[in-house]
């Protein structure tokens, strides 16, 4: 990576972060790794919208049941590469040596951490953008598109800010890259399991632990307003836990900033 690319004043530039965003931005899109991550995301959109349409040609899905399908992929993929390129963001630059330069630069540890994950949430949104025409392809009216493509939008993207911010945290406190990406990909598997537990809305407690988990809550509110066509007052209940971790995490993320731009970790 290159150092930042501007002057030295005696004080921290105002909206500096912009500066540390589009550091990253360039190292991510001008190398081409988030094109090809984000290409490779689409093949698998490809895959899941052809299967989706074939079941819904044998009457085996409706054409709610297959955008919820290719939503909860969307999601779920876009969401996992906001997560790897957060959790890279300060542990992979401490072991590729490119810390320190970035330290030296007159822009405040809260800029550093803005910026990075502007950066990293870039990747949802090219997720987004891409899963549109398939969004399209399966969609069955206008209701459908716009329910859709709104829930995406909205829910998708508050459970990727949130586990931006989260993947952000365990990056400055982890020893090495290693442990940070394996630490990010365990929470979340342990966030995403309750929803595979079969029966688990059956009982009270179950229902109040996916309300709780922002990325259950936040596919159950999905699958009410996509699947049920419940009115986005209606599933609101399932809306409050993804944007409380989206707000919370980022405020903690920024509010420990001077901590987390550590040289070392032990």
């Amino acid at each position: 990576m290159t150092t930042l690319d501007i002057a030295r004043p005696k004080a921290p530039a105002v909206g500096a972060w912009r500066l540390v965003a589009g550091r990253d931005l360039r190292d991510l899109w001008g190398r081409g790794r988030g094109i090809l991550v984000v290409l490779v995301a689409a093949v698998l959109f490809s895959a899941v919208t052809y299967l989706s349409a074939s079941e819904a040609s044998l009457n085996l899905l409706d054409a709610k049941e297959a955008v919820h399908l290719l939503i909860q992929v969307v999601v779920i993929i876009g969401c996992l590469l906001v997560l790897v390129s957060a959790a890279d963001a300060i542990s992979g630059e401490r072991e590729r040596r490119t810390l320190e330069p970035v330290l030296l630069a007159p822009v405040s540890r809260r800029d550093l951490a803005i910026g990075k994950l502007v950066a990293a949430v870039s990747l949802w949104f090219a997720t987004l953008v891409v899963a549109i025409p398939y969004i399209l392809v399966l969609a069955d009216g206008p209701a459908i598109v716009f329910d859709a493509l709104t829930t995406t939008a909205i829910i998708g993207t508050l459970v990727a800010v949130g586990l931006a911010g989260l993947a952000l945290l365990i990056s400055a406190f982890s020893g090495s890259n290693r442990l940070s990406l394996a630490s990010a990909l365990f929470v979340v598997l342990v966030l995403t399991a309750p929803s595979r537990v079969p029966g688990i809305t059956k009982n009270s407690v179950g229902e109040a632990l996916l309300h709780i988990n922002p990325i259950t809550s936040g596919l159950g509110g999905i699958e009410r307003i996509i699947v049920k066509g419940d009115s986005w007052s209606e599933a609101a209940d399932w809306l409050v836990s993804p944007a409380i971790a989206a707000v919370l995490t980022i405020v903690i993320a920024v509010a420990l900033a001077p901590r987390l731009f550590a040289l070392e970790r032990s």
